[in-house]
């Protein structure tokens, strides 16, 4: 009996080496070595637990997913190409680097670097592929870090293909989770990272074959071994600690798990198990209805300048919207949450967001991540399609407000040629008066000099009598010449005109 006993203890104590121990009502997650790590849900991308999700870290050889997925883009699923190791591929390695002995000049197929860099995680095969995708390392880290933006890992930098330190080439646990889920859907690639040996046959430089096995103890029979584990990554350096990405499946569900800064070699596997168990046994799906979201109403415009036709709600999944939620919470402790631009034009761009997490306050929101997922949203186009067919006659039919500012511009050109035209009538008028009375002027002068010519005065007008008060004036007398040679009529002293002369 004692021996019974003793037997029991000691499975279970070795069990518990294995196992991480944690309570079944945990609204806690498990403590780990790893400086930081995180759990995503592959299919939605939600993530349920993470310490230090969005700290920097140095990755060491989990790079070298980054560098698998490209290569595969790259080939489109022929790995039967062959490719010449680089002298530079080979001896830019630092001394004591993990390899599979590549020879400058040597011939390998990419199935054979694509199993070196996964199970031997070989830095110069890494360094082959990395060439073969970009035509050179250098111009392969570029690529390395166009993708990385691509995918929005704003907490990654790249220096190389196979993740030997430096102090410029970090990630975050959330970003190489993210980086694992793009690379899960490239094709081949699912297959490769579930591989646990392979063998690479003989080439021009090397009479031997090569084998290779995985070092993912969650992959292949031990105490390790992880029931629904498809594939996985390690890594080490000194600076890094030790690094690990798994993926594993259970009852239709999919997770990575990434734990960065584990203590020590096997603790990457533990600390992935508790994260993993804890993750599995305490989240279940959750569907938020659309029916049980109130969405925000946007304006809608028919064209710039117009009058709003009305507003509309936010276009919904009729499916509504399924998650992973913990078991100590409930579907009240979920809110949701919009971002929402202030209208909505017709015919152009438009994006809102609907991030759904929980609230805050409550006793157990420690057992998961807060935020929940951020969801692309449009506008509803039935809804909008109903507002323009009630508003046609109205605001439909309107012309757009480019066209009103034509037929404006139009109208003031013709005013501007109407008054343009008037202006230079006028001008023309006056030009036209001055130019007839000059031609008079000189017609006088004309005639006035040819009459001087001609010895005869031009005709002087009388000047008219001034209006004023009444003057007479007395006929003068006639005059009546008389002999002494004086004019009757004229008094004394006073002559007729010529009087004054004597006589001839």
């Amino acid at each position: 009996m004692k021996k019974l006993l003793g037997m029991i203890l000691t499975l279970a104590l070795a069990a518990g080496l294995a196992w991480p121990v944690y309570a079944e009502s945990s609204t806690v997650p498990p403590e780990v070595t790893a400086h930081a790590y995180l759990v995503m849900d592959a299919q939605t991308g939600q993530v349920l637990v993470q310490k230090g999700g969005a700290e920097r870290n140095y990755p060491a050889s989990i790079t070298k997913i980054m560098t698998l997925a490209l290569a595969m883009e790259k080939c489109g699923g022929d790995m039967t190409q062959q490719v010449t190791v680089s002298p530079d591929a080979v001896y830019s390695l630092e001394a004591g680097s993990s390899h599979v002995a590549l020879q400058p000049g040597e011939v390998v197929s990419l199935n054979d670097l694509f199993h070196a860099t996964i199970l031997a995680s070989a830095n110069d095969a890494a360094n082959v592929l990395a060439e073969y995708t970009a035509g050179s390392m250098e111009a392969f880290v570029e690529l390395m870090n166009a993708k990385a933006a691509e995918l929005g890992l704003a907490g990654t930098h790249f220096v190389n293909a196979n993740g030997l330190h430096s102090a410029d080439h970090y990630t975050t646990p959330y970003d190489m989770a993210r980086l694992t889920q793009w690379a899960m859907t490239v094709p081949g690639f699912s297959e490769l990272f579930g591989a646990t040996s392979y063998t690479m046959q003989p080439t021009n430089k090397q009479e031997q074959e090569r084998l290779f096995g995985t070092d993912n103890c969650m992959l292949v029979t031990n105490k390790y071994q992880y029931e629904g584990t498809t594939g996985g990554k390690s890594g080490w350096t000194e600076e890094a600690g030790y690094t690990m990405v798994e993926t594993v499946t259970r009852s239709g569900r999919s997770l990575i798990c990434v734990v960065m800064g584990s203590a020590k070699k096997y603790d990457k596997f533990s600390d992935s198990i508790a994260l993993l168990d804890y993750c599995f046994d305490h989240f279940t799906p959750v569907t938020l209805a659309a029916s049980d979201i109130t969405s925000p109403q946007v304006p809608v415009y028919y064209a710039e300048g117009a009058p709003s036709v009305g507003s509309a709600p936010l276009a919904l999944s009729e499916e509504g919207y399924t998650f992973l939620l913990h078991s100590a919470l409930a579907a009240d402790d979920v809110q949701v949450t919009f971002d929402t631009p202030e209208r909505y034009m017709v015919d152009e761009p438009f994006t809102a967001a609907m991030t759904v997490s929980l609230r805050e306050g409550l006793s157990a929101g420690s057992c998961m991540n807060r935020e929940i997922g951020v969801y692309t949203l449009g506008i509803d186009e039935s809804a909008v399609s109903a507002l323009l067919d009630a508003n046609a006659k109205e605001f439909v039919d309107r012309p757009a407000w480019w066209e009103v500012a034509l037929k404006v511009l139009g109208v003031l050109f013709c005013i501007f040629l109407l008054l343009a035209a008037l202006v230079a009538g006028r001008i023309a008028y006056v030009a036209y008066v001055k130019a007839q009375r000059k031609k008079r002027r000189l017609a006088r002068r004309r005639a006035a000099m040819l009459a001087a010519q001609q010895g005869l005065m031009p005709r002087v007008q009388q000047p008219r009598p001034v209006h004023g008060p009444a003057m007479t004036r007395e006929p003068a007398p006639a005059l009546r010449v008389v002999q002494g040679g004086r004019a009757e009529g004229v008094p004394a002293g006073r002559t007729a005109m010529g009087a004054s002369r004597g006589r001839d």
